[in-house]
């Protein structure tokens, strides 16, 4: 099972190394998995998902940039966030847009 729960936390990780592989009985199992996390906790982390690491450390500075905005800002049209990612799943790589 791929699954793994984190030791200080009830969050699953799920390995997405048998969608990378093309190995059906593991995507067929990390599904089952995605499905009870998503039932269970409501959420989960990923591994092996091929995403450089620069890319998600600008993906968590984005965020941090978002949630730090007045609440004012956020529900404005004025509001900009500096890194958005479109995901080209037959690629498994992020583009970034434009």
């Amino acid at each position: 099972m791929s699954t793994k729960m984190t030791s200080a936390s009830i969050i699953p990780v799920l390995d997405l190394q048998p969608l990378l592989d093309g190995d059906e009985a593991g995507v067929a199992t990390l599904a089952a998995e995605l499905k009870q996390a998503l039932q269970d906790i409501g959420f989960f982390s990923i591994i092996n998902h091929g995403v450089p690491w620069e890319l998600v450390e600008e993906i968590y500075e984005a965020t941090q940039t978002l949630h730090s905005l007045p609440q004012e800002q956020k529900t404005t049209s004025q509001c900009t966030v500096p890194t958005v990612v479109i995901w080209e799943w037959e690629q498994v790589r992020p583009t970034r847009a434009k």
